[in-house]
């Protein structure tokens, strides 16, 4: 009886070992940081919701602080990648968090409204 359990456990043992090890073996997916930043009323929030949910809806919400949708699967030239798209509030209360999110950023993207001078930064 105790043998049968001790293998058991040592057959486990090298089956969970194996299933680590090819999990290991996957290549990974390149990750990007994308900020969204501009003044409130530009679309930061519409043109990612068309890119991640491929919809676009007229009603506006307002972002409070930040807002992170992912898109995952998407491929360039064939090869997945993984991209984190954050939308950061155009409200001014908000804009001292700014330097807190676009840390580590691979793109930033300002967004503006072609018919308000005044929304570009």
């Amino acid at each position: 009886m105790y043998k049968k359990i001790f293998i058991l456990g040592i057959f486990s043992y090298f089956v969970n070992i194996s299933f680590l090890a090819s999990e290991s073996n996957k290549p990974e997916i390149p990750k990007y940081k994308l900020i969204f930043l501009g003044d409130q009323y530009v679309g930061k929030s519409c043109i990612i919701n068309s890119f991640v949910n491929d919809t676009f809806t007229k009603e506006y919400i307002a972002t409070i602080g930040l807002d992170l949708q992912n898109k995952e699967d998407y491929q360039i030239d064939n090869q997945d990648i993984h991209l984190s798209l954050y939308d950061m509030s155009g409200l001014e209360k908000y804009r001292a968090l700014i330097p807190l999110y676009i840390k580590n950023a691979d793109i930033i993207l300002l967004v503006y409204d072609v018919t308000s001078k005044d929304s570009f930064i």
